[in-house]
């Protein structure tokens, strides 16, 4: 079972597999603000928050992961950053 992510509604986007074990991304939605959350797990069956820090995201506004691939060094994440002005497309990468 993913970890509970705090106060709003939670949504689970995408799972991959990645050098050092399965990770899931997703977003949380409280009143007016949506941050994305990231679990990691070595077996499937625990599951760690790897997002409970401000190292992903450290504004306020909008951050949403949409998609998430494993490549030869890492991993990519495409998604989104903004406001509810507007938003402007995001990469995340991690070693």
């Amino acid at each position: 079972m993913l970890p509970s992510q705090g106060d709003g509604n939670v949504r689970l986007h995408q799972v991959t597999a990645g050098l050092d074990g399965l990770v899931a991304i997703g977003w949380r939605q409280t009143d007016f603000d949506i941050d994305l959350v990231v679990w990691r797990s070595q077996d499937g069956i625990t599951w760690q928050s790897a997002s409970d820090s401000d190292s992903f995201v450290d504004q306020s506004g909008a951050h949403v992961m949409t998609a998430l691939t494993a490549f030869c060094t890492g991993l990519v994440a495409v998604g989104a950053d903004g406001t509810l002005e507007g938003s402007t497309p995001a990469v995340w990468t991690s070693p």
